[in-house]
C-alpha cells in the first residue's frame, strides 16, 4: 500500500468496480511545514498526505495517485472501458445480459410436463361451482356469464376481448 496509513485506494478501486465507473479521487494535501507546530503530534496520522487520481471501471488507475505534493490530476478516458467492464462483471445479475438472455412469448401454456394447448375453459369443478355462487350473490345471469367465459377462454384472434 505504499505510505503508512492509506486506506482509502482499495475503497476507491471498489467503488468503480462495484458501480462500473470511472472515479476521480481528489484528496487534500497539506504539506508538512504549513501544519501548525501544535497539531503535528494529533496528525500523525494520512490525513491531508493527497492521493488524487482516477480509476477506471475495472478498477485499474488510469492516473496513479499523487502523494506528497499538490498536483491535479487528469487524464483521456475510453468511455468504452464501461461496456467492457460490464461484460466482464455483471454487478446486476444475469437478466441485464443482452447476450445471455431474451424474451420469449409462447403462445401455448407450460406445465411441469411441457406446453399443452390453450383451448377452452379448464374443466375444473371448482370453476363452474364458483360461478354459479357469483351468479347467485350478483343475481346474475349464469349462462351469460358461462358465454363470456367461453369467449375469454376461446382466445379467438381477431375478436375483441369482451
Amino acid at each position: 500500500m505504499g505510505e503508512r496509513g492509506r486506506t482509502i485506494e482499495p475503497a476507491i478501486r471498489e467503488y468503480a468496480i462495484e458501480n462500473q465507473t470511472f472515479v476521480i479521487s481528489a484528496s487534500g494535501y497539506l504539506p508538512p511545514e504549513e501544519i501548525p507546530p501544535e497539531l503535528r503530534s494529533e496528525l500523525q496520522y494520512n490525513l491531508a498526505i493527497g492521493g488524487s487520481c482516477i480509476v477506471n471501471p475495472a478498477g485499474l488507475f488510469v492516473c496513479e495517485p499523487v502523494f506528497g505534493e499538490e498536483k491535479l490530476v487528469w487524464a483521456d478516458i475510453d468511455l468504452e472501458e464501461r461496456r467492457l467492464a460490464k461484460a466482464y462483471f455483471d454487478a446486476l445479475g444475469h437478466y441485464a445480459r443482452f447476450d445471455l438472455l431474451s424474451l420469449t412469448i409462447r403462445e401455448e401454456a407450460w406445465t411441469p410436463t411441457g406446453p399443452r394447448a390453450v383451448g377452452g375453459p379448464p374443466a375444473v369443478p371448482e370453476l363452474a361451482r364458483r360461478l354459479a355462487e357469483l351468479a347467485d350473490r350478483y343475481e346474475g345471469d349464469r349462462r351469460s356469464l358461462e358465454a363470456l367465459l367461453d369467449r375469454v377462454f376461446a382466445k379467438t384472434p381477431g375478436e375483441p376481448a369482451p
